[in-house]
Parts: structure tokens; sequence; C-alpha cells
């Protein structure tokens, strides 16, 4: 299987001193098994959006599946484009979902977290 390549889309900030989150720890996890590429560890919103949506177009050929962090906060938004691109480049992905403002987000705007359950 280590031909298969996972991309793991979150929050990957710790080497700039935050705490790390679930998605580097799996990062460990699966590279035993899995070729993993991950976006992002770009301080600047803007830019950590485009490295993420870079990393997704540059290994859409080789890629088996897009795993997502999804947060309540601005992030979530993030967490859509992604999905987005997965689906328009028929990526299967997995989204995780974290956060204590996802029920509200959802009572907000329930059509994009169905849009996110609506799987490939």
């Amino acid at each position: 299987m280590m031909n298969e390549t996972i991309l793991l889309i979150g929050n990957f900030l710790s080497s700039h001193g935050y705490n790390p989150t679930a998605i580097e720890e799996l990062q460990g996890a699966l590279s035993t098994k899995y070729i993993i590429h991950h976006s992002s560890t770009k301080q600047n919103r803007l830019v950590r959006l485009f490295d993420m949506i870079y990393l997704i177009i540059n290994n859409r050929k080789s890629s088996k599946l897009i795993i997502v962090d999804v947060f309540g906060t601005y992030a979530f938004y993030y967490s859509v484009l992604v999905i987005s691109i997965a689906k328009m480049m028929q990526i299967s992905y997995l989204p995780v979902f974290r956060g204590g403002s996802l029920p509200e987000r959802y009572r907000k705007n329930p059509r994009l977290f169905n849009f996110i359950f609506n799987f490939l």
C-alpha cells in the first residue's frame, strides 16, 4: 500500500509553537503504510488556504483520500472549499469534525453541512 497517497488538510502549526493537533498525530500513524502529504504549516491564513489548494491540485492524480480537519471557526470555510475541490477532482474525502461551535454553525447554515456529508 506504500504507493497510495493520502492528503491531510488541516492545522500543522506545531512547528510555530502551537500545540499539535490530532491530524498531526494521525500523520505519524498513517506514514508507516501510506505516502502522506500534508498542508498547511503556513501561519498567514490566506497563504495557508492557497497552500492547501496547491497540495490538492499538485497531487490530484496520485491521491486516494483527503482527510480534512473541519473546525467551527473561520477555517470551516477552508474545509468547504477543500471538499469542493476534492469533489470536483473526484477524490474521496473524510471530514474530521472538531470544535465546539460546529452545532451552532450547523443551525445557521445546514446546506453547507449537507454538502460536506454528501460523499463521493
